[in-house]
């Protein structure tokens, strides 16, 4: 499924790792549609309810219990928002990205940043 680790190891999960096949030739595919004026725009718009979908059912769970989030920044902002009283500590390790570390220290006074 990753051609590259066939000639090295990949151990730092927050960079860009190498591609899985399979997504990549999708992107290929996409991208070369894109260049050629023959992208399926209704197609590409649907993945993402698709893959909502599809990730919903493997979970058992309801597809409105499932978001679609554009970056990890946004996912932790939504998360970190919406938790009721916010009256435990949160606690975020001096190393942390700050795509992580932003939205819990935006919390206030309970947020607290491990040096």
């Amino acid at each position: 499924m990753f051609p590259a680790l066939a000639r090295q190891v990949w151990l730092d999960t927050p960079s860009s790792p190498p591609g899985a096949a399979p997504v990549t030739s999708a992107l290929a595919s996409a991208i070369a549609g894109w260049r050629e004026g023959s992208l399926d725009a209704a197609n590409w718009a649907g993945a993402g309810p698709r893959a909502r979908s599809s990730f919903a059912r493997y979970l058992g769970a309801p597809e409105a219990h499932v978001a679609l989030m554009g970056s990890v920044a946004e996912a932790a902002a939504t998360v970190a928002a919406s938790l009721p009283g916010r009256g435990g500590a949160i606690v975020a390790g001096d190393g942390e990205f700050r795509s992580n570390l932003f939205p819990w220290l935006a919390q206030g006074a309970n947020a607290e940043h491990l040096t």
